[in-house]
């Protein structure tokens, strides 16, 4: 249960206390968004959401981010175009506090003219970044022609135009008129007092009196007749193709039924989207569907990626499954699973703070009430298939729809578009959506067991998991690979969860939808495994399901075929990512004698050989018995799981093949700058790193994120300091028997060799000023805050057993690992600086446009 009240000051509260859970979590939400914004004042929402860190009355610029990291706390914000929301993840002992900065950021803000022209930079870099995503570009030239002249048709961030021309006194007086505290609710969610949440509420979310205007009144454009189309993104080598059709508000009786039908569309491998277009007719990479809901109105989006040049088959077979489902209705199977996938969602909802934060801001916002949520629930159940097909009729119309395409060379009319969907002449009606987050749990004592054949397990048991995940792994992935197998454990990643011998893919998908749970392979540097999760309640059925395929696999030609085209086409398109090109140059040059200089996808040739006996033979080698480790994680008794994994798993083979190690060798380029069509530029510099056994493990990562997290080194000095970048990071990547340390920023092109330079002066400057005590404290305090957040997952828990194991480590004692970042000293920080980090050992790397 939750607390919910009304502060003296305004602010809406709500309290729900999880007893035992390790973080708690806060959202401060502020109902005010770019839909608010006046003509001229296009991006002054999203602006005032990054002035919002650049300093306040308490705090410097770059001291809330340093502080708040010194908490062991995860601060971050979002705007849309009806809210802005600050939130954060905190120890419990810290939540006073974490709340006070929050208070001091939204009400206290400086709003410091010459920061302000600083983050000017930075936004008109995050913009810049956002015209090299073809998925952003598709959503927001759909949305521009969907809803034409209204806000909702424009980007949240604005546009480069729009941001550059913004007056900062316009800026100032946006925050002054939208952000009081009778606009604000505050959730928390975690073992928290209510009272001591409302008393620190008090006393930190004190801000100006008043009361803000009325949300400004927009128009909708009148109703149209016959579709329309927008092209976007013609310099992308990706295809996709995107169908939304125009729906009412979030507080709109239809919205379990159209909820249910859009689940029932896109929501999971078997949905009728993804199960019939990819999976059975071949005719696309993907194929999703999912749903936007705004006040004054929505949008149900279907999209799909074609698998053939010409998109024209795939159009047609979109437009046949919606025709169906409005002629027809929703098969029955499809209405039952995508009704049990909405009312399971109570299991994922419940599994960690932030994710019940979120939904109880959501249903508070938007329907003014919490127990909304309930009542939403209890419609869904009571929903039968008539009644979704009767949605499905006035919603999904041609005469309404609106049709963007993205890529290169898409030869498609809208007379082509006319002819593939037809109209249903019925008045639309509308929708509202809904998010899945999580709940904590408290860990018990791990157990492991060898089974025969030396296979391993481990089981951590939490009576109070809502949910049960299963993680095996085994040496893989990149490491197993050479020049003529590159991309096939990829390949076996994708396809081990295709059905099992005597199951096709469709049946096995619709069987994992039915038990609400999800199953997937899993391929990376060093590992190759499948991981699987279900409510509590479907477990055994769920684990025999999820496990089966490692005995019995499939690996049908047709899927082997569909997959490597998959691949080939992602290959293609990959030069449309500059970020991602630049990571296979680097590893190429860091690793010239080890599988990683291997690009994850393939090669041309490594995807010509591609076949179901190539898989087939990978399979063979990865999965021997004494090779494989398998993690449990949740509501479970321990001697149960090794009967039941045991006796699913005991016909592997039991002979593991040696997994070869390779000596590190030093780089023999040391720089490389690449052109591309792209809008920004990518600057990585890495540097070879340890293995994850290694001792200097737990040192490195914490390295890392004193360099790029919110109160680090890069970001102090790129971002804030000089408004170089929007986008840095730094990452400690361990393998098997290697590693590499990278730092990355993406930057406006007019300003790589400044950023080039201003990365290279940070890194050099750990040597003649090294972390003191202070700062190591920083860093440590977010890492374990950071990591104490994921736990909270069963599958990280899995995840983290099985990976530790793997490595050769004892994955009973994965917890070492905040073990071991609480002994490093700022003396091993410079040690390990002055180790690996040495720039005339690096490589610089660069994607620039050309």
């Amino acid at each position: 249960m939750y607390v919910n009240k009304e502060l003296e000051t305004g602010v809406r509260m709500i309290v729900e206390v999880r007893p035992r859970a390790p973080v708690a979590a806060v959202w401060l939400r502020f109902a005010v968004g770019a839909a608010y914004e006046a003509p001229g004042q296009e991006g002054a929402a999203h602006f005032v959401e990054h002035m919002l860190f650049k300093g306040s009355r308490r705090y410097g610029v770059g001291e809330v981010s340093r502080r708040m990291d010194r908490l062991g706390a995860d601060l971050n914000a979002y705007t849309g175009h009806e809210e802005t929301v600050l939130h954060c993840i905190a120890p419990p002992a810290a939540l006073g506090e974490a709340i006070g900065i929050l208070g001091d950021m939204a009400f206290q803000s400086r709003f410091d003219p010459s920061e302000m022209e600083r983050e000017r930079a930075v936004i008109l870099d995050e913009i810049a970044q956002s015209r090299d995503d073809p998925t952003r570009v598709l959503a927001e030239a759909l949305a521009a022609r969907a809803w034409g002249r209204h806000p909702y048709g424009r980007p949240v961030t604005g546009t480069q135009a729009a941001v550059a021309r913004l007056d900062p006194e316009a800026v100032v007086a946006f925050h002054r008129r939208w952000y009081l505290p009778v606009a604000a609710t505050l959730v928390v969610v975690g073992d928290v007092d209510p009272e001591a949440v409302a008393h620190a509420a008090l006393r930190g979310l004190a801000g100006p009196e008043g009361s803000p205007p009325p949300r400004p009144v927009h128009s909708l454009d009148a109703q149209r007749r016959g579709p329309v189309m927008v092209r976007a993104g013609e310099t992308f080598e990706e295809q996709m193709v995107e169908v939304a059709f125009r729906t009412p508000g979030h507080r709109h009786a239809d919205l379990p039924a159209l909820d249910v039908l859009a689940s029932a569309l896109g929501e999971g491998p078997s949905a009728l989207l993804p199960g019939g277009l990819h999976r059975d007719l071949g005719t696309v990479h993907a194929a999703w569907a999912a749903t936007e809901v705004q006040v004054d109105g929505g949008l149900l989006v279907a999209g799909l990626s074609p698998a053939e040049e010409d998109v024209r088959p795939s159009l047609a077979a979109l437009g046949k499954v919606l025709r169906g489902v409005v002629e027809d209705g929703i098969p029955a199977e499809a209405f039952l699973r995508a009704r049990s996938m909405i009312l399971a969602d109570r299991a994922w909802q419940g599994e960690t703070v932030e994710g019940r934060a979120g939904v109880l801001a959501w249903f508070l916002a938007w329907h003014g009430d919490p127990a909304a949520e309930g009542r939403y629930r209890e419609a869904v159940a009571s929903l039968d298939p008539g009644t979704v097909r009767d949605v499905a009729r006035r919603t999904l119309r041609t005469d309404q729809v609106t049709v963007a395409i993205l890529g290169r060379g898409v030869d498609v009319s809208l007379t082509d578009v006319a002819e593939v969907l037809a109209p249903v002449a019925v008045p639309v009606r509308g929708w509202a959506g809904r998010r899945r987050p999580n709940r904590a749990s408290t860990a018990r004592e791990i157990q492991r067991m060898l089974l025969p054949g030396g296979l391993r397990l481990l089981v951590e048991p939490d009576p109070t998991a809502p949910v049960t995940a299963v993680q095996v792994g085994m040496l893989g992935g990149t490491l197993v690979e050479t020049p003529a197998t590159a991309g096939h454990a990829g390949a076996w990643s994708d396809l081990v969860a295709e059905g099992t011998s005597d199951l096709d893919a469709s049946t096995f998908a619709a069987l994992t939808d039915a038990l609400a749970g999800s199953v997937k392979g899993i391929s990376t540097l060093s590992t190759s495994g499948l991981q699987a999760a279900f409510p509590s309640e479907h477990l055994l059925p769920g684990l025999a399901l999820a496990l089966r395929p490692l005995v019995a696999p499939r690996f049908h030609p047709d899927d082997v075929d569909r997959v490597a085209a998959s691949l080939r086409d992602a290959l293609r398109t990959r030069c449309d990512d500059p970020l991602e090109v630049a990571w296979d140059e680097l590893h190429r040059l860091l690793f010239p004698h080890h599988p990683w200089r291997l690009p994850a996808g393939g090669t041309e040739g490594s995807l010509a050989g591609l076949d179901a006996r190539a898989v087939k033979a990978l399979h063979g080698r990865l999965l021997r018995s004494s090779g494989v480790v398998v993690g449990v994680a949740g509501p479970v008794d321990p001697g149960r799981m090794e009967r039941v994994v045991g006796g699913i798993l005991g016909a592997l083979p039991r002979k593991a093949e040696r997994v070869r190690t390779h000596a590190a060798s030093p780089p023999r380029i040391r720089r490389s700058d690449l052109t591309g069509p792209w809008r920004q530029a990518q600057i990585l510099i890495g540097f070879p790193g340890v293995a994850a056994a290694h001792p200097d493990h737990a040192a490195l990562d914490l390295l890392s994120t004193l360099l790029a997290s919110p109160g680090g080194r890069l970001f102090l000095a790129l971002r804030e300091a000089e408004g170089l970048s929007y986008d840095l990071d730094a990452e400690n990547l361990c393998g098997y028997d290697t590693g590499s340390f990278v730092c990355s920023a993406g930057v406006l092109a007019s300003r790589v060799e400044e950023a080039t330079q201003r990365m290279e002066s940070v890194i050099r400057e750990l040597g003649t000023r090294p972390p003191d005590r202070e700062e190591t404290d920083q860093a440590r305090a977010a890492v374990l805050g950071a990591d104490l957040q994921d736990l909270q997952r069963m599958s990280a828990r899995a995840s983290w057993m099985v990976l530790e194991e793997c490595m050769g480590l004892d994955g009973r004692r994965y917890r070492d690992r905040l073990a071991a970042v609480e002994r490093v000293t700022p003396s091993d920080l410079r040690t390990v600086a002055a180790r690996y980090l040495d720039l005339e050992r690096g490589v610089v790397v660069r994607t620039l446009p050309g």
